[in-house]
Protein backbone atom coordinates (compact mmCIF):
# COMPACT_ATOMS: atom_id res chain seq x y z
CA UNK A 1 0.00 0.00 0.00
CA UNK A 2 1.16 3.13 -0.97
CA UNK A 3 1.55 5.81 1.24
CA UNK A 4 -1.38 8.08 -0.67
CA UNK A 5 -3.59 4.59 -0.27
CA UNK A 6 -2.75 4.73 3.10
CA UNK A 7 -3.81 7.85 4.15
CA UNK A 8 -7.25 7.39 1.96
CA UNK A 9 -7.79 3.99 4.07
CA UNK A 10 -7.29 6.39 7.24
CA UNK A 11 -9.63 8.89 5.97
CA UNK A 12 -12.23 5.84 6.03
CA UNK A 13 -11.41 4.52 8.83
CA UNK A 14 -12.05 8.21 11.06
CA UNK A 15 -15.34 8.04 8.77
CA UNK A 16 -16.16 5.28 9.95
CA UNK A 17 -15.16 6.07 13.63
CA UNK A 18 -17.07 9.53 13.55
CA UNK A 19 -13.53 11.18 14.08
CA UNK A 20 -14.06 14.45 13.22
CA UNK A 21 -10.84 16.46 14.33
CA UNK A 22 -9.44 13.38 12.61
CA UNK A 23 -11.07 13.66 9.30
CA UNK A 24 -10.19 16.83 9.01
CA UNK A 25 -6.79 16.95 9.36
CA UNK A 26 -6.84 14.16 6.71
CA UNK A 27 -9.13 16.01 4.17
CA UNK A 28 -6.82 18.81 4.25
CA UNK A 29 -3.92 16.28 3.76
CA UNK A 30 -5.29 14.72 0.66
CA UNK A 31 -6.27 18.00 -0.72
CA UNK A 32 -2.82 18.62 -0.61
CA UNK A 33 -1.27 16.04 -2.06
CA UNK A 34 -3.95 15.98 -4.85
CA UNK A 35 -3.07 19.79 -5.46
CA UNK A 36 0.64 18.93 -5.12
CA UNK A 37 -0.10 15.82 -7.88
CA UNK A 38 -2.07 18.02 -10.31
CA UNK A 39 0.73 20.68 -10.55
CA UNK A 40 2.98 17.70 -11.19
CA UNK A 41 0.60 16.06 -13.64
CA UNK A 42 1.31 12.87 -12.29
CA UNK A 43 1.11 10.68 -8.89
CA UNK A 44 3.07 11.42 -6.13
CA UNK A 45 5.77 8.70 -4.76
CA UNK A 46 5.92 7.84 -1.26
CA UNK A 47 8.59 10.08 -0.94
CA UNK A 48 7.06 13.19 -2.29
CA UNK A 49 3.81 12.88 -0.55
CA UNK A 50 6.08 12.30 2.31
CA UNK A 51 7.68 15.84 1.20
CA UNK A 52 3.93 17.28 1.15
CA UNK A 53 2.95 16.08 5.38
CA UNK A 54 6.63 17.29 6.53
CA UNK A 55 5.57 20.94 4.57
CA UNK A 56 2.00 20.56 6.46
CA UNK A 57 3.73 19.50 9.81
CA UNK A 58 6.39 22.24 10.05
CA UNK A 59 3.25 25.06 8.40
CA UNK A 60 1.29 23.90 12.11
CA UNK A 61 4.29 23.98 13.70
CA UNK A 62 5.20 27.95 12.60
CA UNK A 63 1.09 28.57 13.31
CA UNK A 64 1.27 27.15 16.95
CA UNK A 65 3.85 29.06 17.82
CA UNK A 66 2.58 32.52 16.48
CA UNK A 67 -1.07 31.46 17.68
CA UNK A 68 0.73 30.62 21.24
CA UNK A 69 2.28 34.04 21.11
CA UNK A 70 -1.05 35.64 20.28
CA UNK A 71 -2.97 34.36 23.43
CA UNK A 72 -5.45 32.31 21.16
CA UNK A 73 -5.23 29.08 22.44
CA UNK A 74 -8.49 27.75 20.45
CA UNK A 75 -6.66 28.09 17.28
CA UNK A 76 -3.22 26.65 19.01
CA UNK A 77 -5.80 23.62 19.86
CA UNK A 78 -7.14 23.08 16.38
CA UNK A 79 -3.35 23.00 15.27
CA UNK A 80 -2.23 21.11 17.58
CA UNK A 81 -4.65 18.55 16.30
CA UNK A 82 -3.90 18.57 12.77
CA UNK A 83 -0.03 18.48 13.63
CA UNK A 84 -0.42 15.03 16.03
CA UNK A 85 -2.28 13.50 13.25
CA UNK A 86 0.02 14.21 10.31
CA UNK A 87 3.15 13.41 12.15
CA UNK A 88 1.86 9.79 12.27
CA UNK A 89 2.85 9.67 9.00
CA UNK A 90 6.47 10.68 9.73
CA UNK A 91 9.52 8.17 9.98
CA UNK A 92 9.72 7.82 14.21
CA UNK A 93 13.11 9.91 15.16
CA UNK A 94 15.60 8.08 17.82
CA UNK A 95 17.12 10.54 20.44
CA UNK A 96 20.68 11.72 20.17
CA UNK A 97 21.24 9.10 23.21
CA UNK A 98 19.93 6.44 21.06
CA UNK A 99 22.20 7.73 18.02
CA UNK A 100 24.84 7.37 20.01
CA UNK A 101 24.46 3.72 20.67
CA UNK A 102 25.61 2.99 17.30
CA UNK A 103 29.30 1.65 16.71
CA UNK A 104 31.62 4.46 16.51
CA UNK A 105 29.42 7.28 16.98
CA UNK A 106 29.90 9.41 20.34
CA UNK A 107 28.08 12.44 21.48
CA UNK A 108 29.10 15.04 19.19
CA UNK A 109 28.06 12.72 15.81
CA UNK A 110 24.81 11.90 17.17
CA UNK A 111 23.85 15.24 17.88
CA UNK A 112 24.80 16.40 14.27
CA UNK A 113 23.16 13.18 13.05
CA UNK A 114 20.32 14.25 15.04
CA UNK A 115 20.09 18.00 13.61
CA UNK A 116 20.56 16.20 10.35
CA UNK A 117 17.15 13.94 10.56
CA UNK A 118 15.57 17.13 12.01
CA UNK A 119 15.49 18.59 8.46
CA UNK A 120 12.17 17.33 6.77
CA UNK A 121 13.93 17.64 3.28
CA UNK A 122 16.94 15.02 4.67
CA UNK A 123 13.94 12.89 5.65
CA UNK A 124 12.37 13.21 1.72
CA UNK A 125 15.72 12.04 0.26
CA UNK A 126 16.92 9.17 2.55
CA UNK A 127 13.39 7.60 1.45
CA UNK A 128 13.85 8.33 -2.17
CA UNK A 129 17.26 6.08 -1.71
CA UNK A 130 15.63 3.75 -0.57
CA UNK A 131 13.00 3.91 -3.33
CA UNK A 132 15.80 3.77 -5.35
CA UNK A 133 17.18 0.32 -4.11
CA UNK A 134 19.87 2.11 -2.42
CA UNK A 135 20.73 -0.28 0.04
CA UNK A 136 22.77 0.16 3.71
CA UNK A 137 24.39 -3.07 4.52
CA UNK A 138 26.22 -3.90 8.01
CA UNK A 139 29.78 -5.53 7.21
CA UNK A 140 29.78 -9.25 6.74
CA UNK A 141 29.74 -11.00 9.64
CA UNK A 142 32.93 -13.24 10.06
CA UNK A 143 32.74 -14.86 13.68
CA UNK A 144 32.31 -14.53 16.54
CA UNK A 145 34.92 -13.91 18.94
CA UNK A 146 34.63 -10.42 19.78
CA UNK A 147 30.94 -10.48 20.54
CA UNK A 148 29.85 -8.70 23.09
CA UNK A 149 32.67 -6.27 23.09
CA UNK A 150 33.26 -2.27 23.11
CA UNK A 151 36.29 -1.55 21.54
CA UNK A 152 37.87 1.59 20.83
CA UNK A 153 41.45 1.85 19.10
CA UNK A 154 44.06 4.78 19.68
CA UNK A 155 47.08 5.61 18.91
CA UNK A 156 48.88 4.68 15.83
CA UNK A 157 48.08 1.45 14.21
CA UNK A 158 50.95 -0.10 12.01
CA UNK A 159 49.81 -3.23 9.91
CA UNK A 160 46.08 -2.06 9.25
CA UNK A 161 44.37 1.59 8.95
CA UNK A 162 41.94 2.83 11.61
CA UNK A 163 38.85 2.55 9.59
CA UNK A 164 40.40 -1.72 8.62
CA UNK A 165 40.80 -2.00 12.37
CA UNK A 166 37.12 -1.11 12.86
CA UNK A 167 35.28 -3.13 10.66
CA UNK A 168 37.42 -6.18 11.44
CA UNK A 169 36.03 -5.85 14.90
CA UNK A 170 32.52 -5.61 13.80
CA UNK A 171 32.53 -8.21 11.42
CA UNK A 172 33.75 -10.66 14.22
CA UNK A 173 30.92 -9.34 16.21
CA UNK A 174 32.40 -6.05 18.36
CA UNK A 175 30.56 -3.15 18.72
CA UNK A 176 33.20 0.02 18.45
CA UNK A 177 33.54 3.51 20.08
CA UNK A 178 35.39 6.54 19.31
CA UNK A 179 35.13 7.26 23.14
CA UNK A 180 36.57 5.60 26.66
CA UNK A 181 33.58 5.25 28.68
CA UNK A 182 32.17 2.43 31.78
CA UNK A 183 30.66 0.77 28.64
CA UNK A 184 33.83 -0.06 26.48
CA UNK A 185 35.28 -3.28 27.51
CA UNK A 186 38.51 -3.21 25.51
CA UNK A 187 41.13 -0.73 24.27
CA UNK A 188 43.57 -1.00 21.50
CA UNK A 189 46.35 0.83 21.61
CA UNK A 190 49.01 1.64 19.54
CA UNK A 191 52.12 4.32 19.64
CA UNK A 192 50.99 8.25 20.81
CA UNK A 193 48.38 6.91 22.85
CA UNK A 194 47.39 9.73 24.68
CA UNK A 195 44.21 10.63 27.11
CA UNK A 196 42.42 7.80 25.70
CA UNK A 197 44.63 5.24 27.05
CA UNK A 198 45.05 7.26 31.07
CA UNK A 199 41.40 6.88 31.20
CA UNK A 200 41.52 3.17 30.09
CA UNK A 201 43.78 2.43 33.00
CA UNK A 202 41.98 4.82 35.58
CA UNK A 203 38.69 2.78 34.64
CA UNK A 204 39.92 -0.23 34.17
CA UNK A 205 39.83 -1.75 31.38
CA UNK A 206 41.88 -4.18 29.41
CA UNK A 207 44.27 -2.74 26.78
CA UNK A 208 45.91 -4.49 24.51
CA UNK A 209 48.08 -3.87 21.10
CA UNK A 210 47.75 -4.05 17.73
CA UNK A 211 48.97 -7.62 17.55
CA UNK A 212 47.19 -9.19 20.64
CA UNK A 213 44.01 -7.85 18.72
CA UNK A 214 45.11 -9.44 15.50
CA UNK A 215 45.33 -12.50 16.95
CA UNK A 216 42.07 -12.27 18.54
CA UNK A 217 40.57 -12.24 15.54
CA UNK A 218 42.74 -15.10 14.45
CA UNK A 219 45.25 -12.42 11.90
Amino acid sequence: MTLNEQIGADITAAMKAKDATRLSALRMLKAAVMNRSVEKKADLSDAEVLQVVASLVKQRRDSIEQFTAAGRTDLVAKETGDLAVLERYLPPAATAEEIEETPDVGPTVAASIRKFLDDSRNIALIRQLLEAGIEFKAPERKGDELAGQVIVFTGGLERISRDEAKALAQAHGAKTADSVSKTVTLVVAGPGAGSKLDKANKLGIKVVDEGAFLKMVGR
